[in-house]
């Protein structure tokens, strides 16, 4: 993906308005883990990583591990914003009616990965194999 410096620049301004609309929908956060990283998010979710909105469990994608626990709403935003969930699940942030039900969300949510990311990168592979495993089951 080419995107222009003005693009990314507006993809980063449009993950802070939906980090800032969910967290206040939810009625209350921590804002600033969030928005401190949108530039970032903006550059690897828009132009740097491997991934496929369409196709979530592909081989070949790119994964991030992001170790701060108070930045996921802007990585929910950025997901959004790339295409892997409606709008609108972003905002169901935090709530019993989530409606953001992906793979890759699932292991985001890991209490065990989740916040830390040097242990995230050692069980990530652990993870996606019990998911695989429990998934190769459920199909027969």
């Amino acid at each position: 993906m080419e995107h222009t410096r003005r693009e990314l620049q507006q993809l980063a301004l449009k993950i802070r308005y939906a980090t800032v609309d969910a967290i206040a929908r939810k009625g209350g956060g921590h804002i600033g883990g969030s928005l401190d990283l949108a530039e970032l998010l903006a550059v690897l979710y828009g132009e740097v990583m491997n991934v496929r909105p369409e196709e979530p469990e592909w081989n070949g994608r790119d994964y991030l591990v992001c170790s701060k626990g108070h930045a996921g709403p802007a990585v929910y935003a950025a997901l959004s914003f790339r295409g892997f969930f409606p709008y609108v699940g972003l905002l169901t942030l935090n709530s019993q009616d989530i409606v953001i039900g992906t793979r890759f969300l699932a292991l985001m949510q890991l209490p065990a990965v989740w916040g830390r990311g040097c242990l995230s990168l050692v069980v990530l592979p652990w993870v996606q194999n019990c998911l695989e495993r429990n998934r190769e089951r459920s199909a027969f």
